[in-house]
């Protein structure tokens, strides 16, 4: 009987454990300044793709990995550490700039169409480079 008690409140922790960050996950975006986010789990961690208006009309989509820090996601925004955390009261995803709001399943489009289309050439460039 020990055992089965014992057994019992390691599958609680680890499922507890397992279950952290899910708040993160998904879309978020900020109408102000149309910057998107996606976040994913990546095993025990998490990815972080940011989507921002770029040059010339062309977005730039940036993937970073993530870690659960307390509370808050921590990535390297590239000029230093970006923390992101979720209020309680208002349920925006804020990084102390921007405030993103949750995507819902029925805005996905609509959300979406706001946010810079990221598209690859479906074929390769040649440069001749006999020349």
């Amino acid at each position: 009987m020990r055992k089965i008690i014992v057994a019992v409140c390691i599958t609680v922790f680890l499922a507890a454990c397992g279950g952290r960050g899910e708040e993160f996950i998904g879309k978020w975006y900020d109408v102000d300044s149309k910057i998107g986010i996606r976040v994913d789990r990546n095993g025990n961690d998490f990815l972080i793709k940011v989507v921002t208006p770029g040059l010339f009309g062309t977005p730039s989509v940036v993937t970073k990995p993530a870690l659960l820090q307390g509370d808050q996601l921590v990535f390297d925004g590239g000029f230093g550490q970006v923390h992101l955390a979720i209020d309680k009261k208002t349920g925006l995803l804020l990084d102390g700039k921007h405030q993103y709001k949750r995507v819902q399943s029925g805005e996905i489009e609509a959300s979406e169409a706001k946010l810079p289309k990221a598209t690859l050439p479906t074929t390769p460039k040649v440069i001749d480079l006999s020349k």
